[in-house]
């Protein structure tokens, strides 16, 4: 399978899908047993698995199934022979070798327990890709790896929801990483992201209600309560009283035109 760098990232393929260049790092660091994580595997690497995967057992009963429905069946298939790898690549501990060559990477140095790996790839000068075996995401890591630490600094995080580690470049500014939260097929980062965006939504209802409230009491002005409105919507708001410290100007004696002695 042929790979290359692409934008900073990594492109699998002659039309494959571009990742960021750590994601086959850490989606070994960070593989579970779970059906949502083959998924997500599935979805990354798309070509990257075999063909044959896709096969359907020769007793498989097709009767009354639709074309869709066979193509679903297949992906279904391909699937469980992902999550068959997942185990397998378990087994190995190579989540476990991969966390001690990622820290040794953090330092700048390419491990030598990643070497029987590094051997898989085949290089190719100039600007042709490199080449991996399909379905081998260790060797696919190992190359990632390689690469990553010729174009930036790394660190090791652990991510604060699901707990595993991660590989950051140090830039990154978020703590949470791109993989499925435990359970979830929704990332710990994006699920972080919605948490805080139905907070902010919360926050802004109970806001709103308040100042509402007030205007009917009399104690909100019309046209405070329509110039807040006009500032502020559920995406990017202040609470009233912020906001109001915020539009009015502190106005220092000089500009009024008083001295000091006036």
């Amino acid at each position: 399978m042929k790979v290359r760098l692409w934008r900073g990232g990594l492109l699998l393929g002659e039309r494959g899908k571009a990742l960021p260049l750590t994601q086959p790092v850490n989606d070994l660091l960070g593989l579970r047993d779970e059906w949502d994580y083959a998924v997500q595997l599935d979805s990354n690497y798309g070509s990257f698995w075999p063909d044959e995967w896709m096969d359907l057992p020769a007793d498989f009963d097709s009767t009354g199934l639709t074309d869709h429905d066979l193509a679903d069946e297949a992906r279904a298939a391909q699937i469980d022979r992902i999550a068959d790898e997942i185990r397998e690549l378990r087994r190995r501990k190579l989540p476990d070798t991969f966390l001690a060559a990622c820290k040794q990477a953090e330092q700048g140095h390419f491990s030598v327990t990643l070497a029987g790996f590094l051997e898989q790839i085949t290089r190719r000068p100039g600007d042709e890709p490199d080449e991996v075996p399909e379905a081998d995401l260790p060797t696919l890591a190992t190359w990632a790896l390689d690469q990553a630490l010729r174009q930036r600094p790394v660190e090791v995080r652990e991510c604060p929801l699901c707990k595993r580690p991660w590989l950051a470049s140090p830039e990154q500014p978020s703590p949470y990483c791109d993989r499925p939260y435990p359970g979830r097929s929704m990332s710990c980062r994006a699920l972080k992201k919605d948490e805080h965006f139905r907070e902010s939504q919360r926050d802004w209802r109970r806001e709103y209600k308040r100042l509402h409230e007030r205007r009917k009491r009399g104690t909100l002005s019309e046209a405070d309560w329509q110039a807040w409105r006009a500032d502020n919507n559920p995406d990017d708001w202040y609470a009233f009283d912020e906001w109001q410290r915020r539009r009015i100007p502190v106005t220092t004696a000089t500009e009024t035109g008083r001295g000091l002695g006036d």
